[in-house]
């Protein structure tokens, strides 16, 4: 395995405001940066985070950024700030930007001894978090330690993207249970065997299974048909009704994969839904962590500037719920200089001019409190 070998850090945590232009984004920094000096991962010492809580107050969901999923030391950051919400702020729900299904049915079902939840964090966590070394001391370590207390840290997810392991295995043989369970009309259909329980199979293969163009109009109709028979017999915050909203939502995506920005923003409304109804209908007495991209927890609304991604983020459409987004703390991060490079991808320089959280449109909105990190090297990435 590889290590993280040489880390100079400089955070600048800035307490929540409204920003209208780049100069009071200027002035801002000037007059609200508190500076920490170090990112200690490994240890419970929270000395230096007492402005961070501050900052939080008492909301109930903190949303943890980073500028790209190849940013080591912004994971190690994240696993400090972790360590602290969960042991001081009493955070005890850590949700991914990783598969619905997995994270939620699949978690709840796992035996949570040290092997097992090794073993399903692997499989059902996207590797660009679970293969990196900046993630482990989190994942496979602290994690699987706290169920050995009584204050464990439960993960979950909320992309609606459902093909990592468990969705891949199980999500077809679950959904033809439930159907079956409530007698569903669909079930009874000659081609509910032949061709529409293998709809869902396909959708774990995507993007890859649109070489059939009309297997998207298949999956759309018998997807929205599914839901609207659940629906006679359960209620709308049903956790399988919300599984068919993420099926019917990832076709969507995937079709219109070659748009760009339309794609997301088909994505970011779904994981929006799906974050709300963590807080209201799963975990409605627990505060939650979101672990995502920027762009993800921006407040990004109707900004039609950005086009690569969207018009509207995840974090946009929250912020719609001024009930939610009074609950929420937002924490971007953007690197003052150093290198980055996802799991099996190209390592890059990333000065602050090429920044992600100032080159897009939208720091110029209300959008996150931010950590700048000041990095001399970091060597990383890939576990060997």
């Amino acid at each position: 395995m590889s290590k993280i070998t040489h880390i100079t850090t400089i955070i600048l945590l800035l307490a929540s405001c409204t920003i209208q232009s780049q100069n009071s984004i200027k002035e801002y920094v000037k007059e609200n940066t508190v500076e920490i000096d170090r990112i200690n991962p490994y240890t419970g010492d929270f000395t230096d985070l007492e402005s961070f809580g501050n900052a939080i107050g008492d909301a109930k969901i903190v949303m943890l950024g980073e500028q790209d999923h190849g940013d080591a030391a912004a994971f190690l950051a994240k696993t400090w700030l972790i360590k602290y919400l969960h042991e001081v702020k009493g955070f005890n729900v850590l949700a991914f930007e990783s598969d619905f299904f997995a994270l939620n049915e699949g978690w709840e079902n796992l035996d949570k001894n040290s092997n097992d939840i090794d073993s399903f964090i692997r499989g059902n966590i996207f590797p660009l978090w679970t293969a990196c070394d900046g993630c482990q001391e989190l994942f496979f370590n602290y994690i699987p330690t706290t169920f050995s207390t009584e204050n464990p840290l439960q993960l979950s997810g909320f992309d609606n993207q459902l093909f990592l392991n468990h969705s891949y295995y199980l999500l077809r043989e679950k959904l033809d249970s439930v159907m079956r369970h409530y007698k569903l009309p669909i079930v009874l259909d000659e081609k509910y065997n032949s061709e529409i329980l293998p709809l869902i199979d396909s959708t774990t293969g995507w993007p890859n299974h649109y070489a059939d163009s009309n297997l998207y109009y298949k999956c759309d109709f018998y997807f929205r048909q599914i839901r609207t028979e659940m629906l006679t017999t359960l209620k709308m915050d049903d956790f399988w009704v919300l599984i068919m909203d993420n099926l019917v939502a990832a076709n969507q995506q995937f079709k219109d994969i070659d748009i760009g920005h339309k794609n997301y923003q088909t994505r970011d409304l779904q994981m929006a839904k799906n974050i709300t109804w963590l807080k209201n209908v799963k975990y409605p007495n627990e505060k939650i962590i979101i672990w995502a991209h920027n762009y993800h927890i921006s407040k990004q609304y109707m900004d039609e500037t950005e086009k690569y991604y969207g018009e509207t983020s995840m974090g946009g459409y929250m912020s719609l719920d001024t009930a939610l987004i009074a609950q929420t703390y937002v924490l971007g991060f953007t690197s003052y200089n150093g290198t980055t490079g996802r799991i099996q991808g190209n390592v890059f320089i990333t000065p602050i001019t090429r920044s992600v959280a100032l080159k897009a449109g939208w720091m110029k909105a209300t959008i996150m409190d931010l950590l700048t990190l000041k990095i001399s090297r970091v060597t990383t990435i890939r576990n060997s």
